[in-house]
């Protein structure tokens, strides 16, 4: 950090925070190294083909997964649309979808299209706390159940404008 840097107060943590030094010098190794497409067969291309595949690899490694099973994205909102879309793959609907009104935009709004496409999707609303019950998740579960199988619940794990803790664990327990 910088003496300016340390001055500064910084409160949006949860759409992205400082990177550690290591990781700017991992960085600019990798810039100066490998910044070809790693779609190519030429060698810049193949460099950089493998600094994606050792991260891959590394971040199966640290979640338990085979690299296999590991898909990189470019960012939060792609991740979204990936996780959202592919649980309701045009050929296997209906099915429900239940999630919290206040997720984030790239959520909701993947969430309104898949309602256009035909999946049932029903909303849970937060306390005037931010907290999203579990008891409403298991209620909206429930009736979604009556309409199309549940197949996915989204909850974030803390508000994105808020900073509010959602009770992710107790969710997912249903």
């Amino acid at each position: 950090m910088t003496t300016a840097d340390s001055a500064r107060l910084y409160f949006d943590w949860n759409a992205t925070t400082p990177p550690y030094p290591e990781v700017i010098v991992a960085m600019g190794a990798a810039l100066a190294d490998a910044w070809g497409n790693p779609s190519s067969v030429h060698g810049t291309g193949r460099a950089a083909r493998a600094h994606v595949e050792d991260a891959r690899e590394a971040l199966g490694r640290a979640l338990g997964y085979h690299v296999r099973d590991v898909t990189l994205t470019s960012g939060g909102t792609e991740a979204n649309n990936l996780a959202l879309g592919s649980a309701f793959p045009a050929s296997q609907l209906p099915g429900s979808l239940v999630l919290s009104r206040i997720e984030h935009p790239s959520v909701t709004q993947a969430a309104l299209a898949l309602a256009a496409r035909g999946v049932h999707v029903v909303w849970v609303d937060p306390l005037p706390s931010g907290v999203v019950p579990v008891e409403a998740f298991a209620e909206a579960v429930a009736r979604a159940s009556e309409t199309a199988p549940v197949r996915l619940l989204s909850l974030q794990a803390v508000n994105h404008e808020t900073g509010v803790l959602q009770p992710v664990a107790d969710v997912a327990e249903l």
